[in-house]
């Protein structure tokens, strides 16, 4: 791979990701070494997800809601990999539509996690 490649490969884990500079340098040597980018990656998320527990940003008792915590353009194009569907109270009639509970609530949530955090949409 050569420095050019390294570069916009670089450019295009940050943009997609959200991850420093360093952090995106650090996967893409792993490619280049002939790694497996996915373990290099899940790694990653720990690391990150352990320095924020360890300075009080990040809590495993509150997931962010996007549209109530986040607003939806803080999150354009960015891939979300879906952990979890809970559907609340929403079932299905008999015609096939989703009938909720409650007017006032989606027909369900997905947990899913953007880079290095959980969230739900």
């Amino acid at each position: 791979m050569n420095r050019i490649n390294r570069m916009i490969l670089e450019k295009r884990i940050i943009k997609m990701m959200g991850i420093t500079k360093d952090q995106a340098k650090s996967l893409v040597d792993v490619v280049h070494k002939g790694g497996d980018l996915d373990d290099a990656i899940a790694m990653l998320q720990n690391k990150i997800d352990n320095e924020r527990k360890e300075s009080g940003l990040y809590s495993d008792n509150f997931t962010p809601m996007i549209g109530d915590d986040l607003r939806w353009v803080d999150v354009v194009k960015m891939i979300f990999r879906v952990v979890d569907f809970n559907q609340t109270d929403t079932t299905i009639d008999s015609m096939g539509r989703p009938q909720n509970a409650d007017l006032h609530k989606p027909y369900g949530f997905l947990l899913a996690r953007i880079s290095h955090f959980p969230l739900i949409c």
